[in-house]
């Protein structure tokens, strides 16, 4: 395997920002290659030591939210992540000062596929092109509900659990109230979602 092989799961959300699954050593010269400033872990996965040692190597800030935030059976919620997580997350990614940022989870769809989705819906996208763009990220292994499938192609082998799960990241996505999070004031906060807001503006 090539050492410049992206991870699995990897693409870009907006210049300077990338998400993926938690990668290995064997994708290190990729990631070296963003000249990220940080990494959000959003899985309950603990790094490995090789993982730990090139970030304190290369100086990139690894942050791990996931462990903070899924003790969700305690309160027996339906919802498949923490609202405390995602506002967290979002948070963290919004501020200038920690791009480049990978975020990640041990499969770079579930968590990772639900942060992204919520961060779609604070820039004002549609609900429908925020789940077409989760499903086409996570293809076969995409997790959403009926209603996902018949506004974007869905593999049919789904098992009933991962339609299930899939059921369930859409409800929060849709349902999260974006008003939780405290969108960084704009002298510190990523160009991009001024662009943004300022299309949105426009458009409407």
């Amino acid at each position: 395997m090539s050492r410049f092989s992206p991870p699995a799961s990897f693409s870009l959300v907006h210049p300077q920002l990338y998400r993926c699954a938690t990668f290995s050593s064997a994708h290190f010269d990729f990631v070296a290659s963003l000249g990220l400033a940080s990494i959000v872990s959003l899985g309950e996965d603990i790094p490995s030591k090789a993982l730990q040692t090139w970030c304190e190597r290369t100086q990139v800030r690894f942050v791990k939210l996931g462990n903070r935030h899924h003790d969700l059976e305690a309160t027996k919620t339906w919802k498949p992540i923490s609202d405390e997580l995602v506002k967290d997350a979002l948070e963290f990614v919004l501020l200038q000062a920690n791009q480049p940022c990978l975020i990640m989870d041990q499969s770079g769809i579930y968590e990772t596929g639900i942060l992204v989705g919520c961060l779609r819906k604070l820039e004002g996208w549609t609900l429908s092109s925020i789940l077409a763009e989760y499903a086409s990220l996570a293809g076969s292994r995409s997790r959403g509900s009926n209603e996902v499938s018949r506004r974007v192609d869905i593999s049919p082998s789904l098992t009933d659990t991962k339609l299930t799960t899939m059921r369930t990241a859409q409800q929060y996505i849709e349902l999260f109230d974006t008003d939780l999070v405290a969108v960084p004031v704009q002298e510190v906060r990523v160009g991009w979602l001024a662009a943004n807001e300022a299309a949105t503006t426009t458009a409407a």
